[in-house]
Order: C-alpha cells, then sequence, then structure tokens
C-alpha cells in the first residue's frame, strides 16, 4: 500500500506533466499560427514580385543617344 507522501508525491507529478503538456500545446498552436502568418506574407511578397515583373516586362525599353551633329535619338521599344 502506498504512503500518503508517495500518493501525494505521484499526484503532484501528474499534476506537472499535465501542466507542461498544456504549456506545450500552447506553444505548438502558437507556432502553427505564426507559421501560417509567414506562409501568408510569403504569398504576398510572391504575388507582388510576380506583378513587379510583370511591369517590368511592359514597360518599354527606352534609349537615348547622341548622334553626330549633337542632336538626341530616343529610341523607344515595346
Amino acid at each position: 500500500m502506498m504512503s500518503d507522501f508517495t500518493q501525494r508525491e505521484k499526484a503532484v507529478k501528474e499534476e506537472q506533466q499535465s501542466v507542461e503538456a498544456d504549456e506545450l500545446t500552447l506553444k505548438f498552436e502558437a507556432m502553427e499560427a505564426r507559421i501560417a502568418e509567414l506562409e501568408a506574407e510569403n504569398k504576398t511578397l510572391r504575388d507582388k514580385l510576380a506583378g513587379s515583373e510583370l511591369d517590368a516586362v511592359n514597360e518599354p525599353d527606352v534609349s537615348l543617344e547622341l548622334t553626330d551633329d549633337g542632336a538626341v535619338a530616343l529610341d523607344v521599344a515595346a
């Protein structure tokens, strides 16, 4: 038969393990939420990057050249 002290000690250990498990669960859930936030931010940044790359493709290529007679030639390629 277990002594009162041993029973209380066992009960305290079980309670500590339960508290630790709850803390770990909360930490895990917080990390999952942070991962979701980072994935959403990553998607937003990728979308912005893709949009800016498309904008760069659609911008015309403009160059200026100085001719022999001192005039400036403008060359625009779409």
